[in-house]
């Protein structure tokens, strides 16, 4: 029953069996007592590994409300209180707004504010470097200088959690 398919999440009061799973690939190991918290992390992992999970940003242009899922945005871009919302399927949308809301609103779903005026959804950087990153689609992506540690930073506290 081990295949790509079958997502597995062992429960044991005895953490030494864990190291033992590792040929089955087991979505996660959680050791009683058990918490709320961590049943829900499991379950919200397995939603995204699945493409289940379906998050949605809202923006209104003029007199339309648009609801979009986020892991369909791959930046942001400001210009003044205009914001350039980039999507993988090379649309891009225009929307006024505030660039502080969004950052803060998108900082759980793996963005990364790379500079003032760029925030850059993880899952379509292709290439990191300490002055830019790159995306899958080619486009360049500044990293300012104040910004540097703290997308390092962001950038592998994501990578550890996708472990």
């Amino acid at each position: 029953l081990n295949d790509e398919f079958t997502q597995i999440a062992y429960i044991s009061g005895n953490s030494n069996y864990a190291l033992q799973l590792f040929d089955t690939n087991p979505i996660n190991f959680l050791v009683k007592p058990l918490k709320y918290e961590d049943i829900e992390k499991v379950i919200i992992r397995f939603l995204k590994l699945n493409n289940v999970w379906s998050e949605t940003f809202t923006y209104k242009t003029y007199q339309d409300i648009h609801n979009i899922r986020i892991s369909n945005i791959m930046y942001f871009k400001r210009n003044r209180r205009q914001i350039h919302i980039y999507f993988y399927d090379d649309f891009n949308d225009v929307f006024y707004g505030s660039f502080d809301k969004i950052c803060s609103q998108l900082k759980k779903n793996q963005f990364i504010l790379t500079h003032k005026s760029y925030l850059v959804n993880y899952k379509y950087i292709k290439e990191f470097h300490t002055n830019s990153v790159i995306l899958i689609n080619g486009d360049i992506i500044p990293i300012s200088q104040s910004q540097r540690k703290s997308v390092k930073e962001q950038f592998l506290e994501i990578e550890l959690r996708s472990l």
